[in-house]
């Protein structure tokens, strides 16, 4: 959202989850630029994308997609000392 649509904001989300059920998915977002009705929608718009794009994904495609975040994550470096404990 932040890189597609350049709102000027600072945007973190995180999904919710209980064991392997996901229970929600939060966003965080500070912006200078636009209200908070403006980018309420921006969010129902992106969740609506991610919904449609969940939907008609091919097996194949997910299947590369889990592959390739599992891969690019064991390849990241830490980034501090917890991160080393978590993995």
């Amino acid at each position: 959202m932040r890189t597609s649509e350049q709102l000027g904001c600072i945007v973190h989300a995180s999904v919710k989850t209980n064991g392997d059920n996901v229970n929600g998915i939060l966003f965080l977002i500070q912006s200078d630029s636009h209200d908070t009705a403006y980018m309420d929608g921006r969010i129902e718009a992106l969740v609506e994308r991610l919904r449609e794009k969940i939907e008609t994904i091919r097996d194949e495609e997910y299947k590369s997609n889990i592959v390739n975040a599992v891969c690019k994550s064991l390849r990241e470096k830490y980034k501090n000392i917890g991160e080393e404990s978590s993995r």
